[in-house]
């Protein structure tokens, strides 16, 4: 299995390219670039830049409890989920499911619980009052990316890769972008139509 450092980041926000951490949706059982858990989890967030790598130095040698380090996975596991419900269903141009609203609210007012206004230099900036207690900010800022995606004007860009599933936001030109990429999923449907219409003037 690929590690997390392999995985393209196309989303275009933190939040869909954690959803995109499972290879491939359209797979009852596709391989997951976090299945090694917490271990995994910390090094997806180191290089998809959620937090800087001095801070995901210090989580990894922290002597931190397994029953710890578990439940940080598990609710990693539920968020991605959740914000795939939500941002998959926004990219099919369906209605979001309550029931996936309401667990994201929940991850959301615990999160912004932590929320601060911090002085950096000569201006305030975003920042967040983080417990020595507890591991859950790691998810804290996909928590906020999602929030701003999800309240902001950028929705009508999103869209579902109709190979793999993935989500991504299409900020390209013109906003035609159909695949999550032309190097992958692009490229082996142009493989199979190609073959197919091999195969029919074949027949023909």
């Amino acid at each position: 299995m690929s590690s997390g450092k392999d995985i393209r980041l196309i989303g275009g926000e933190v939040s869909l390219d954690f959803i995109n951490t499972i290879h491939d949706r359209s797979l009852e059982n596709s391989p997951d670039y976090l299945e090694g858990g917490y271990a995994s989890l910390l090094q997806w967030s180191e290089y998809a830049g959620v937090w800087d790598r001095k801070l995901i130095l210090k989580l990894q040698s922290e002597h931190r409890s397994q029953n710890e380090k578990n439940h940080v996975y598990k609710s990693a596991v539920m968020l991605r989920q959740t914000l795939f419900d939500i941002f998959g269903s926004i990219a099919d141009h369906k209605k979001i499911p309550p029931a996936a609203l309401s667990t994201f609210n929940v991850f959301l007012s615990s999160a912004f619980l932590h929320k601060r206004v911090v002085a950096h230099k000569n201006e305030y900036i975003s920042g967040w009052e983080m417990s020595e207690n507890s591991a859950d900010w790691l998810l804290w800022p996909i928590i906020e990316s999602a929030y701003l995606l999800l309240t902001g004007d950028q929705l009508q860009k999103l869209k579902k890769c109709p190979a793999c599933l993935w989500v991504f936001a299409d900020k390209s030109k013109g906003g035609k972008r159909i695949w999550c990429s032309m190097d992958t999923c692009g490229a082996i449907n142009k493989s199979r139509r190609y073959y197919h219409l091999k195969i029919k003037k074949q027949t023909v």
